[in-house]
């Protein structure tokens, strides 16, 4: 159904920076409940490494790579262990475990890996060692139209806009156009041939808090001097820029239409008088075995959820128009006002209690049967 697909993950909110996760406590309660999501392990690295927990972030920061690895995303694996040796300098087995993440990345591989994936170990740890990541808020911006082109970014996730300056409109200055829009495994960046000394035509601005690899001009140049593979590795890149854009797009698409749309019910207090139970609403597409993200109705606005954090709960997954309920037993863990289709709204994380064995495939499956019934 259309409004499924509306519906985007809560995980993609807090990566995207539209939910924002403020304390260590409430990120390692999140990591209970999704414990092998990279994204969510980067997110924290990045929080410690601000507060200054440099040996906490730079164990996320591992953590994050190795899962970004197994999940087959090499590329946001490189994010991950740029901002690691930030802290601690790439040893050589490092260097090695990367390379072969991408030499094995294989047929799941998007068109921009395949290329990174024919350089030789000595040409991709030149590269690894001369790029940079950032993460940067929304409305930053990257690039500005009549500047130096100085670097090539790869964007590892999030989403940027391009604006193009019109024909000037008379004493109100510059009448400016929308471009395209940069999304996940997507670069920018107008920085070939090397030798060419161009301005940007183009303003690319952070739509969402994004996380992006930059490599300077200045090195690219040092890097293609001394190893020509980098030079091919560039040549494809550019001669193929329309298919890696073509791809990006549509692997968001397939992305969000993944996306399984769960009603959910959430019952606080379950076991007291029904006059001190509070029930919400709301749908989620993030659930596991450790717990569940949903984005709540609008009743969930008028109540002190200060005072519920940490009190009983019970998950209902289904409605009764669907014919059919599971009731899982949990916490409110956290709350946070956030935004979804530009409104203001409520995210809550419930902490499961520890399900026993027989229910972890129950759980997974009839959550996916909900989902997916809903969407046909």
């Amino acid at each position: 159904m259309d409004t499924g697909h509306q519906e985007v993950s809560i995980i993609l909110h807090i990566v995207e920076g539209r939910v924002n996760i403020k304390s260590a406590k409430d990120f390692e309660k999140t990591l209970a409940m999704f414990p092998n999501r990279p994204e969510l392990h980067k997110v924290y690295a990045d929080f410690l490494y601000k507060q200054k927990s440099f040996v906490l972030a730079l164990h996320e920061y591992g953590r994050a790579a190795a899962l970004f690895i197994e999940a087959g995303m090499p590329l946001q694996a490189i994010g991950a262990k740029i901002k690691e040796w930030k802290i601690s300098a790439a040893s050589e087995e490092e260097l090695q475990i990367l390379h072969k993440a991408l030499r094995q990345s294989g047929s799941s591989a998007t068109i921009l890996e395949k290329f990174a994936a024919r350089l030789a170990f000595d040409e991709a740890a030149a590269l690894f060692r001369s790029m940079g990541a950032l993460t940067l808020s929304s409305g930053k911006e990257v690039v500005g139209a009549g500047q130096p082109e100085e670097a090539l970014y790869f964007v590892l996730s999030g989403k940027l806009d391009e604006v193009v300056p019109g024909p000037p409109r008379g004493k109100r200055g510059t009448e400016k156009k929308s471009g395209r829009q940069f999304v996940v495994n997507d670069f920018f960046g107008n920085v070939f041939p090397l030798d060419s000394g161009r301005n940007a035509e183009k303003t690319i601005t952070s739509r969402t808090k994004v996380d992006l690899l930059k490599i300077p001009k200045a090195a690219l140049l040092g890097a293609c001097e001394k190893f020509p593979g980098i030079t091919e590795f560039l040549q494809n890149l550019y001669e193929h820029a329309g298919d890696i854009a073509q791809e990006a797009q549509l692997n968001i698409r397939e992305s969000s239409r993944q996306q399984l749309v769960i009603p959910v019910v959430v019952e606080i207090n379950p076991d007291k008088q029904k006059k001190d139970q509070t029930a919400l609403q709301g749908m989620s597409s993030d659930i596991s075995l450790g717990g569940v993200l949903f984005k709540a109705n609008t009743h969930a606005q008028h109540l002190n959820l200060d005072a519920l954090v940490g009190e009983k709960a019970k998950v209902l997954v289904g409605t009764p128009d669907d014919g059919v309920l599971l009731g899982i037993r949990g916490r409110l863990a956290w709350w946070k006002q956030g935004e979804a289709e530009e409104k203001s709204t409520v995210f809550l994380g419930i902490q499961f209690d520890k399900l026993p064995a027989s229910l972890h495939g129950l759980l997974i499956i009839f959550a996916n049967a909900i989902g997916a019934a809903r969407e046909n």
